[in-house]
């Protein structure tokens, strides 16, 4: 079982302004556990999450009046956020040989790769995806959408299955690869984040570091940067995860 936080923005009938209200999804088999403001309001069956949504929205109808699904790999000003992460990094007058960053649906490595090659061309942009969940490397590498049954790791925040066509075209002429990396060695740049900077970090967040260890000849004797990012981990994940 694996828990999922979907974003819904909600525009009321009553308030001018937009609100967000997050859906706690918890798959259980081929069911999917509903929650609304940790709230049960729904168990239902579903052949795919945007299938899941659609139908978590209408359930939610007399409440969600209006609602617009944000995917974060669609949503362009979710990406001009993410960018700001680069813009505060060349902040520092530094150059990098490469800049290293965790590939989910590609709001993250898309913001901040075209800011970087804006002001820095010759710094390679580097993704990184769970080879577990690879859908969004193998559609980079193959140009096209390409679909996986199902996804397989411990990394939720980058367990992409089906890719956003609109990101894979984003990504063509600002990202120079895709690198994978699989859970245990995710496990390990969590842990090392943990004893030598007391950091909790959850495996998407860590990909980035995995990917520089994993791979570690391919960035000898270069200025490399990364993005350590998110700490969503249970008290049992800490406990099997993080344990020395």
């Amino acid at each position: 079982m694996r828990d999922e936080a979907l974003d819904v923005r909600i525009a009321e009938q009553r308030a001018p302004r937009e609100r967000f209200v997050r859906f706690h999804v918890r798959r259980e088999h081929d069911q999917h556990v509903v929650g609304l403001a940790g709230y049960v309001v729904a168990l239902l069956h579903f052949g795919t999450l945007r299938h899941f949504l659609t139908e978590a929205i209408e359930v939610g109808g007399g409440f969600a009046v209006g609602t617009e699904l944000i995917e974060d790999g669609l949503v362009p000003e979710i990406s001009e956020g993410a960018g700001t992460i680069a813009l505060e990094l060349y902040a520092r007058d530094e150059a990098y040989d490469a800049v290293v960053v965790p590939l989910g649906n590609g709001a993250l490595l898309n913001g901040m790769a075209r800011w970087i090659k804006a002001v820095s061309p010759a710094t390679r942009v580097i993704g990184v995806a769970s080879a577990g969940a690879s859908a969004m490397a193998d559609s980079w590498r193959e140009r096209r959408c390409v679909e996986h049954a199902r996804a397989d790791t411990i990394a939720d925040g980058i367990a992409v299955r089906v890719p956003i066509a609109a990101a894979l075209d984003d990504m063509r002429d600002i990202v120079d690869d895709v690198l994978l990396v699989d859970d245990d060695a995710l496990i390990d740049a969590m842990r090392r984040v943990h004893v030598h900077h007391g950091l909790v970090i959850e495996p998407a967040g860590a990909a980035g570091l995995a990917a520089l260890i994993a791979h570690a000849p391919a960035f000898a004797r270069q200025r490399v940067a990364t993005v350590l990012a998110g700490g969503n981990l249970t008290a049992q994940q800490v406990r099997q995860w993080l344990a020395a």
